[in-house]
């Protein structure tokens, strides 16, 4: 069963990275309610919910054992791994 979800979330991304390869960003379809929407405006919302459930997600991971985005508990990933940390 997973191993299905895996290849059909595949088959969905390679559809949706080929459509977005055909089309310009100003492609206008139709949302679920039958409103236009562009294809710019369709890609900014995908990210806006990635990044939603994906907080979600790391909140409920922080619930339950204390790890965060950080890692281990508070400490940041690059001191873990010996590494210095990146600097913008």
């Amino acid at each position: 069963m997973v191993a299905e979800a895996w290849a059909a979330w595949r088959e969905e991304v390679a559809f949706a990275e080929q459509f977005t390869a055909d089309h310009d960003l100003g492609f206008a379809g139709r949302d679920s309610e039958g409103e236009p929407i562009s294809l710019r405006e369709l890609l900014v919302d995908m990210i806006e919910e990635y990044a939603r459930h994906n907080g979600h997600a790391d909140l409920l991971r922080e619930r339950i054992d204390g790890a965060s985005a950080n890692n281990n508990r508070g400490t940041p990933v690059h001191e873990n791994l010996g590494a210095p940390a990146h600097r913008a």
